[in-house]
């Protein structure tokens, strides 16, 4: 294990990020208990910067997030995420940082960054005691994800300084990153992921899979974003009030794709692109919550299925054992056991199991198919990149590439060539290791 100190004026860009295909925020009631106290040393106290504009903890009232955007103009869309500069954010660059590092090899590292919201020059002491904390609720529990794989895991944390302290209020101009509660919604932590991305990758050496911004307020809910995919990392958003239970919850959400399996809203889940025909469950890239009620997506770890999921009473499932992602205080269910240690086997290097993948017909009507037939290929793996190739009748119509995690890939073919009658349209895909699986749908053609 090596640990690196950096001081307020070096700063280093990152080459390796990861992306997520949504950002869904989840959320949470707060569990308003403490973690024992860990210390760990910061850097010496730089007294060259200017006096902030308020100190201490004082929030003032709690008010709705006004609107917020980084001007256009300052967002490069052509440079890797988080598309901004240095040069125009100076504040977020050239931060005191801190590394734990066990894993030195990038391609297995799973490195995660903690970065403040609210927290002003003199409060940075405080800043410091709170993420010892939640690296030592991650890293001390016995059944913890890190735990199971320690050498994996590389801890970072940058000290954002903020000017003020008052993250509730509607004014998120005065704090480094922007941050507020939507009270008038959800009750989460908000702030904008690119200055936050720009103070993790502008300070950190590593290839960031989550960055964790530990806001200042002692109001909103935590919340995270899905697991990270190429361009960017997810994020987890906490405050001083997380507990353990809460911390590792939003870290099944940030790392190992795993899906909320509790419902507390009457609705039926009902996507917009939900497609007419599927071999895949809708959900295909949640190990732990389906859109078909019997349990056939995790038949191999668990007989059986529960109703709800993701938030919603109805039209989902989960696997039914008492969970983590359903409860807190819980250990991981055997279908979310099975997720997180493939992750780890994955990061390894090592086979996680064959990819799954599936087809979709995009049409509103799955029963035949006239003229133009449109699809979807979705491939999920974890030993990336995976590829695909789609076939009708054996004759290929569709080829691609997965580069991360997961996709979804439209694509199309002519079947008016095609005799009236049965046809069979095939996906055969293969992981990064080499393992395969094939799906097929028998389609009815009517000339």
């Amino acid at each position: 294990m090596r640990i690196i100190e950096r001081c307020q004026g070096s700063h280093t860009r990152q080459d390796r990020l990861g992306y997520h295909p949504y950002d869904v925020a989840v959320r949470h009631l707060l569990v308003p208990s403490l973690l024992a106290a860990l210390s760990l040393a910061g850097c010496p106290e730089i007294n060259d910067r200017p006096e902030p504009a308020d100190s201490g903890t004082d929030e003032g009232p709690v008010e709705p997030c006004s609107a917020f955007a980084i001007p256009t103009s300052l967002v490069d869309p052509t440079t890797p995420w988080p598309s901004i500069r240095c040069e125009d954010f100076p504040s977020l660059c050239g931060l005191a940082s801190e590394s734990t590092i066990h894993e030195a090899d990038t391609q297995k590292a799973i490195d995660i960054a903690f970065v403040g919201e609210g927290f002003t020059a003199a409060a940075m002491p405080e800043y410091r005691e709170l993420v010892a904390r939640l690296m030592r609720a991650l890293t001390e529990p016995a059944e913890g994800f890190v735990a199971r794989r320690p050498g994996l895991f590389n801890f970072h944390r940058v000290e954002v300084i903020s000017q003020s302290s008052r993250v509730a209020n509607a004014d998120r101009s005065d704090s480094a990153l922007a941050g507020c509660v939507d009270i008038g919604s959800t009750g989460s932590l908000v702030m904008d992921e690119r200055l936050a991305g720009l103070a993790a990758t502008a300070n950190v050496q590593g290839a960031l899979d989550v960055i964790v911004v530990v806001m200042s307020t002692m109001v909103g809910t935590p919340n995270a974003s899905a697991g990270p995919t190429l361009d960017r990392p997810s994020f987890v958003r906490v405050n001083p009030l997380v507990n353990e239970a809460i911390l590792n919850h939003e870290f099944g959400h940030a790392l190992f794709h795993l899906g909320d399996e509790y419902g507390t809203e009457p609705a039926c889940f009902t996507p917009p692109d939900l497609p007419a025909f599927s071999t895949a469950d809708y959900l295909f890239d949640l190990p732990n919550v389906s859109t078909e009620s019997t349990g056939a997506k995790w038949a191999a770890l668990h007989q059986g299925a529960a109703t709800g999921g993701l938030g919603y009473r109805h039209c989902l499932s989960h696997p039914g054992p008492p969970c983590l992602m359903n409860e807190g205080n819980l250990p991981f269910c055997p279908v979310c056991q099975a997720a997180v240690v493939a992750t780890l086997d994955a990061r390894e290097g090592k086979q996680d199991g064959a990819p799954r993948c599936g087809l979709e017909l995009v049409d509103d009507q799955p029963t035949y198919v006239q003229g133009s037939l449109a699809f979807r290929a979705v491939v999920f793996d974890r030993n990336y990149p995976s590829s695909f190739a789609v076939d009708l009748d054996g004759a290929e119509v569709a080829t691609g590439t997965v580069a991360h995690w997961y996709d979804r890939v439209e694509a199309s073919t002519d079947t008016r060539a095609l005799a009236n009658g049965v046809h069979a349209l095939r996906i055969r895909c293969e992981d990064g290791l080499g393992a395969q699986a094939q799906q097929t749908i028998e389609l009815s053609v009517r000339n």
